[in-house]
């Protein structure tokens, strides 16, 4: 219907139309990321990876498969810096995480983001001293993707190969039981997601030096200004009938 309207009014060949997803598959809700592993609240590429698609006069070389990284904040900067042309310093935006990936939809061309940081959550000690979750962190650097701590859950402590919880560690069939991996104890797993985006192969003993890059990378995140998200309590000047019934930012 909405295509239908913007070619009734004769607007559908100025309009970039776009698709996405915001994160995986819940599978316990009827959604299915089969074959990738995990699904959504997991950073496995069941959880982290977004389908989307984008239609437009504009776009050069029409349906192809980009393979480009991008990141969700990248769409502020894509749309309006590459699509409407109009620099986020004159509407007062600075110093943003979003990279313009416009030149990269629209030309094909490498894309300028090369890393993304999947998730930071800390560890979680009680007030009587009791480790209540070890923590979560995952870095996707070009094709390599580091996973360090529970990948299969941001607050529910799971054991690493649990598949209940509605936090698979392995591969949801559909219809189905669930491949359950065997545990591992090392809580610690590197991929090369553009050869094994199933992630069935562990490659962290294969390559330490990258291994340690790449936390090194990560604890370069951690000290800067990464707000934790998984012990702030509920702040009630956020709620959405505040602002029209929309979800908004409000600090």
């Amino acid at each position: 219907r909405v295509v239908d309207v913007l070619k009734l009014r004769k607007a559908w060949n100025d309009t970039l139309f776009i698709f996405s997803t915001d994160n995986g598959g819940q599978t316990t809700e009827g959604g299915s990321n089969w074959p990738l592993r995990g699904n959504k609240r997991t950073v496995w590429e069941g959880g982290v990876r977004g389908l989307a698609f984008i239609h437009g006069k504009m776009l050069w070389q029409p349906g192809r498969v980009s393979k480009a990284l991008m990141h969700m904040v990248d769409w502020l900067p894509t749309l309006v810096e590459g699509v409407a042309g109009t620099p986020l310093s004159s509407l007062g935006y600075f110093d943003i995480d979003g990279e313009n990936l416009w030149p990269s939809l629209q030309y094909n061309v490498r894309s300028r983001r090369d890393e993304i940081v999947l998730n930071l959550d800390p560890p979680i000690v009680s007030s009587g001293g009791t480790v209540t979750f070890i923590g979560q962190s995952a870095l996707r650097w070009r094709q390599w993707k580091l996973i360090v701590g529970l990948p299969n859950c941001s607050v529910t402590p799971l054991p690493p190969s649990s598949p209940g919880g509605g936090c698979p560690d392995g591969w949801i069939r559909p219809g189905k039981a669930p491949i359950v991996p065997p545990p591992n104890e090392s809580l610690l797993w590197l991929f090369d997601i553009e050869k094994d985006p199933l992630e069935e192969h562990d490659l962290s003993a294969d390559l330490p030096q990258l291994v340690e890059d790449m936390k090194q990378r990560l604890n370069k995140y951690k000290d800067c200004c990464v707000v934790e998200q998984i012990t702030v309590p509920f702040d009630p000047k956020c709620d959405p009938r505040q602002f029209g019934g929309f979800w908004t930012p409000w600090l």
